[in-house]
């Protein structure tokens, strides 16, 4: 199931910037979907899936797009993707780049997972979906597959196609834009997975990227628990929407229940999480001389200021002043 699964902004992006640009009113498809509740700025944050499916639907039902990937796979770049993909097209060569986005799996979408195969002369290169069919998730399937596309051709060269294609959707795009004038490739639907066959020979391209220098960081944040995915929401989500477990249940779409049972499974609970969230917010903002206590109090979603410095108490055994106090002692020293 899609539910409480996450895809990164930078994945959505290209679909918003190319709407925006042909005069769609785009606010009205953000806040039917739900997306309107979270900062579309920045591409290394995060929305829930099920928000971005109700998008895609939205954009198909009202502006008569049937293949998202055919309209907007020419704007999805690697290297303006999100970190993660700047990181990848900096990869000395295709397979290293493979490899890394392998052992950085489920960071652009959560509910995907790849897989690289080197069998004698033929790799396979797959990305399966774990939730089940649907108008968004097999557009975000294909364009997925797009951008995969794209980004083997930045050390193969625009004029190359794989040998083999699979699909896990029963549909298939129309992919001609991807690939060269007469290319000619075997094509199955109804996959395990979405998946290329290729040489293997072709791992040792160089990516285009190679030999940039890079001061990127390769840590990632962790997708795999439910409980990181929240995390990774509450930092995307709009500074008024105050937090609470109703927050929390609205952004995963999952019951009460269905929550509280999954999260004691990793051991957490939604008063856990809220509690970890606004330490890591109180630390970020106090480090910050200009904002008044009273405005951090606000924010976390405290009614009362003498609430906030109980709860900050008993995270870090001393008051909200006392800690910034002693950051600008450190800072002098």
């Amino acid at each position: 199931m899609s539910k409480s699964h996450i895809a990164q902004v930078g994945f959505l992006m290209p679909v918003i910037s190319d709407l925006m640009d042909s005069g769609v009113n785009v606010e009205r498809l953000l806040i039917t979907s739900g997306l309107d509740r979270f900062k579309l700025n920045d591409p290394n944050f995060y929305v829930p899936v099920e928000f971005m499916y109700k998008f895609f639907d939205q954009v198909h039902r009202q502006q008569g797009i049937d293949e998202l990937a055919v309209q907007f796979s020419e704007s999805i770049e690697l290297a303006t993707l999100s970190q993660w993909g700047e990181l990848v097209a900096l990869a000395p060569d295709l397979l290293s780049a493979f490899q890394f986005g392998v052992k950085n799996n489920g960071v652009i979408l959560s509910n995907q997972q790849l897989d690289l195969e080197i069998n004698g002369a033929i790799t396979t290169f797959q990305q399966r979906f774990t939730d089940s069919s649907s108008f968004g998730r097999d557009q975000t399937e294909h364009l997925a597959f797009s951008l995969l596309i794209r980004s083997v051709q930045l050390a193969t060269g625009g004029n190359w196609a794989p040998l083999e294609i699979h699909f896990q959707s029963s549909t298939m795009p129309n992919i001609e834009s991807l690939f060269p004038s007469g290319w000619n490739a075997k094509i199955v639907l109804g996959q395990p997975a979405t998946a290329i066959k290729f040489p293997t020979s072709l791992l040792t391209k160089p990516m285009s990227g190679a030999g940039l220098s890079s001061h990127l960081s390769n840590n990632f944040p962790g997708t795999g628990s439910l409980s990181s995915r929240i995390e990774r929401l509450l930092d995307s989500k709009h500074d008024y929407l105050h937090m609470n477990a109703g927050l929390i249940t609205d952004m995963t779409s999952l019951s009460t229940r269905t929550l509280q049972r999954n999260l004691a499974e990793e051991g957490e609970s939604m008063s856990s999480i809220i509690d970890k969230w606004r330490l890591k917010k109180s630390l970020e903002m106090l480090a910050i001389p200009n904002i008044y206590i009273k405005e951090i109090s606000e924010f976390l979603g405290y009614n009362d200021v003498s609430n906030f410095n109980r709860a900050f108490r008993r995270w870090t055994n001393t008051t909200p002043c006392d800690y910034r106090e002693g950051l600008s002692k450190d800072i002098s020293i």
